[in-house]
């Protein structure tokens, strides 16, 4: 028990992130000599900086490291390595925010240590420090996650598919805010053709013709192992939404991001849902359509493409144009949905019409465990159809469907009472219903949550069955 309190404490002092923000090289006068300033007084200069990663050799439970805008020399990159060197585990995450000066030098200490699962490089990178990025990549066995925010030319692509054909390790590879040139659309979509490692591709807000888009979409169609996909911040016309289709319809993709996506022309998301690549496709679970300017009419669309879909477990829908009417037929639908588990409607112009819809749809459908709904301006009633929404949703978590098994031994109901008293989950359901008058749905919910989470039901059947 001490070991662990001392454990406990230790992990609260000591943090696990290391954010050095904000040292740029200043102006003055006009004059572009650079020097380094401390802004808004809580950033770090270059000897700041230096003597703060030096100062955290000492925490040995640091798994993040940030380090934006910092004017790299070689005293800081010498830092950073010594950082580095000195902690006992890999680290999680390393971030390179715009930094300059002697970025390359650093990035190649920084591959050579192999030590480093994810990391995130932004800000326009030189030909030199594509080099080592990708020089480091073929001897990189830790790496996992590659983020990019740059522009792609032809030559530094070429550099950086170089080092990720030499790559075993890499599973994802994110292009985020870049600029993807005409002859990078080559290079990449060989890549992809080639490739059978990676897991995940993200291709946020990237700016590339539509051509190049659509041939990029196609290369990762080829990807057979491809498990993750984000396409967010694009613009989609008719070719692309129809690759996108192509490409979902494949089997083997588990998670697909679609957020923020403005469509243009006739073509937009409804074809995408009535495809039938949602339909068809059995490996699916994650579709997030979050910030896609969904109406109720395209709501009404998605639900009938997905309800006979049996993997699709999770739906994201937040930040997008539902009203009551779009609810109130997700409601009456939900009894209907064969696999979906979790459903997030944050911030949709949804009153309380279509609260108490999907109050009686979680009610009815036994499926879905977790459903979330943000409504604002927050009223005493609305605030309260939410927490029944919630409830109703642990019900159906917690099992609700065993009410209904015949084959359930009655005689184990006074064993399960008397656990149930003893739930966690007792204290927690009496603060969040006070202003329920049927206390007799609580108890049922301690019931059946206690008997799953902490009975084994079979034990205690084979001694009835003994006694």
């Amino acid at each position: 028990m001490k070991q662990h309190t001392s454990e406990l404490v230790t992990s609260l002092l000591l943090p696990s992130w290391i954010d050095l923000r904000h040292v740029v090289a200043s102006r003055s006068r006009g004059d572009p000599t650079n020097h380094i300033d401390i802004i808004d007084g809580d950033d770090y200069g270059r000897c700041e900086a230096v003597g703060r990663l030096r100062r955290s050799m000492r925490n040995c439970k640091l798994q993040y490291l940030v380090l934006s805008e910092i004017e790299i020399d070689e005293d800081v990159a010498e830092a950073l390595v010594d950082l580095l060197k000195a902690s006992r585990r890999d680290w999680e995450a390393l971030y390179m925010e715009f930094c300059g000066g002697k970025l390359d030098q650093a990035m190649r200490s920084v591959m050579a240590l192999d030590t480093v699962r994810r990391l995130e490089v932004t800000g326009t990178l030189s030909q030199d420090c594509m080099l080592a990025i990708s020089e480091g990549l073929r001897g990189c066995k830790t790496l996992r996650e590659l983020s990019l925010y740059t522009t792609l030319d032809s030559d530094n692509t070429s550099i950086l598919i170089r080092g990720l054909d030499a790559n075993n390790g890499l599973r994802a590879l994110r292009l985020v805010k870049s600029t993807i040139k005409k002859d990078a659309v080559e290079e990449l979509t060989g890549f992809f053709r080639r490739n059978r490692r990676l897991k995940s591709v993200a291709l946020d807000r990237c700016i590339a013709s539509e051509g190049g888009m659509v041939n990029l979409l196609d290369s990762l169609s080829e990807l057979s192992t491809l498990e993750e996909l984000s396409i967010a911040g694009v613009l989609l016309n008719g070719s692309i939404v129809s690759a996108i289709s192509k490409l979902t319809a494949l089997n083997g993709l588990e998670k697909l991001t679609l957020q923020d996506n403005k469509v243009t022309g006739r073509i937009g998301m409804e074809h995408f849902f009535t495809s039938g690549a949602l339909s068809d496709n059995n490996s699916l679970r994650i579709l997030d359509l979050s910030r896609s300017k969904l109406n109720d009419s395209s709501l009404k669309v998605l639900i009938e493409t997905i309800r006979t879909n049996s993997t699709l477990e999770e739906v994201r829908l937040e930040h997008n144009c539902i009203t009551d009417d779009g609810a109130r037929f997700l409601g009456s639908k939900m009894h209907f949905m064969k696999g979906i588990r979790r459903i997030f409607l944050h911030k949709n112009p949804i009153n309380e019409a279509g609260l108490r819809a999907i109050l009686e749809g979680t009610r009815r459908s036994h499926r879905v465990h977790e459903i979330t709904v943000t409504v604002v301006p927050r009223t005493a009633t609305l605030s309260r159809i939410q927490v029944l929404i919630n409830y109703e949703a642990c019900l159906n978590a917690a099992g609700r469907h065993l009410l209904q098994d015949r084959e359930f031994p009655v005689g184990l109901w006074p064993r399960v009472f008397e656990r149930a008293g003893k739930s966690l989950f007792s204290p927690y359901a009496k603060s969040q219903m006070k202003n329920i008058q049927s206390w007799r749905k609580i108890q049922q919910t301690d019931v059946i949550f206690h008997m799953l989470r902490h009975l084994d039901i079979g034990r205690y059947a084979n001694e009835n069955k003994s006694n």
